[in-house]
């Protein structure tokens, strides 16, 4: 059952006056496309990111000359159409330092997943493994993450292959050339859809491994944990949330629990929401859910892929970006259950405008880089850009 918490009336009542944050300037990084952005700050204290290039039918890494990104060099891997229905993960390789990053590629006669691990700014050196190469995959509806095992420091990588369920891959090295698979979930088909990973500590300084998914045959978010002594040991799996059709699930590790935002439409309107889920051991006893932004509308292209954060230096709580419609909004909670919320609008386009959003915040500098899809209104010429956000005071 869903705890409602009253905080939004009505669109209008979110748009606050008091804003988190002011636009410093929005840069466009690429022309080609931009689906799916990943960013992190590179060993040279510079932007470094990733993106679904659909004109060039490849995968764009654009790595910043400067700190506001009004110049970047780009260049493109694989010249085969990278798959459209995935999720892109961009992380920093905790061991060595370099950047790695995950994407699915089809391919003429499978479908690969894509390990890449950069060994200078550029990524112009770097390795490239293929983890996984299926047959027979619905190749338009397939989500991947990307983590790191908290003992070894070895990539983890989850992925859905429908009707099968979601499975998750446990490298052996770091360019995972050699790996076990293990299956999570394969109690209902079509379910495994936006998988997230999230890495949880226990009392007795283990940890515990919990995938939170989308069900897109019983409309529910899902939990399944598993021990990390025994990866094919489930030690807890249920449902966090029902009734939710659409999804669009982002995750992030709170003071009590695991939290995540969705996209449900269910409604006329449909709405954007945050769940705050408490636990115990290694299960989850209740979420507290919340409506962030109402009004939307219906239809896949407005809703694709929001992003939920902790920013820690920026602010205690979850911050999360999210497009509406045509424009671009950025949201700051108030607490862990999301009670009250400041929200704003950041950047205004064509219709899809601020799809695919992710958030850093570089604390040295003081700045939000906010990379984000311009669908362009039609689909057609679509652009990786960039907003580059200073906190008010």
């Amino acid at each position: 059952m869903r705890v409602i918490v009253a905080v939004v009336l009505s669109m209008m009542a979110c748009i606050t006056a008091s804003v988190p944050v002011t636009v410093f300037k929005e840069v466009t990084v690429d022309t080609f496309g931009g689906r799916h952005p990943g960013i992190l700050i590179g060993e040279d204290k510079l932007p470094f990111m990733i993106f679904l290039s659909d004109s060039r039918g490849s995968v764009g890494v654009a790595h910043c000359e400067d700190v506001l990104c009004a110049n970047s060099t780009i260049w493109y891997l694989d010249t085969e159409m990278p798959g459209a229905g995935n999720q892109n993960a961009l992380r920093a390789y905790k061991r060595t330092g370099h950047p790695q990053f995950i994407y699915s590629l089809n391919a003429t006669d499978e479908y690969r997943i894509i390990l890449v691990t950069c060994y200078d700014t550029t990524c112009s050196n770097h390795d490239k493994t293929t983890v996984k190469s299926l047959s027979n995959v619905n190749k338009d509806n397939m989500y991947l993450d990307l983590e790191y095992d908290p003992y070894t420091g070895l990539p983890v990588i989850s992925y859905n292959n429908d009707p099968d369920g979601l499975f998750f891959i446990q490298c052996y090295n770091s360019l995972c050339n050699s790996s076990a698979e293990h299956r999570i979930d394969a109690r209902f088909p079509y379910t495994g859809w936006y998988a997230n990973m999230e890495i949880l500590p226990t009392d007795n300084e283990a940890y515990i491994l919990t995938f939170v998914y989308y069900c897109n045959t019983t409309f529910e978010v899902l939990h399944t944990t598993v021990a990390y002594n025994d990866f094919s040991k489930v030690v807890s799996q249920g449902v966090l949330e029902t009734g939710v059709h659409g999804g669009w699930l982002s995750t992030i590790i709170t003071q009590t629990g695991i939290g995540f935002t969705f996209v449900d439409l269910s409604s006329e309107n449909g709405s954007y929401s945050y769940c705050n889920c408490k636990r115990e051991a290694s299960n989850f006893t209740g979420c507290a859910c919340s409506p962030i932004d109402n009004g939307l509308g219906q239809g896949y292209d407005l809703w694709v892929y929001p992003d939920l954060t902790v920013l820690p230096e920026f602010s205690p709580y979850p911050v999360t970006s999210y497009f509406h419609s045509t424009s671009l909004r950025f949201a700051r909670c108030d607490s862990w259950d999301c009670s009250g919320v400041e929200m704003q609008q950041l950047s205004q386009g064509g219709f899809g405008y601020g799809r695919d959003s992710k958030l850093l915040w570089d604390n040295q500098l003081q700045l939000m880089y906010l990379p984000f899809l311009d669908y362009n209104g039609n689909g057609i010429d679509k652009k990786c850009k960039l907003l580059i956000l200073k906190k008010e005071q």
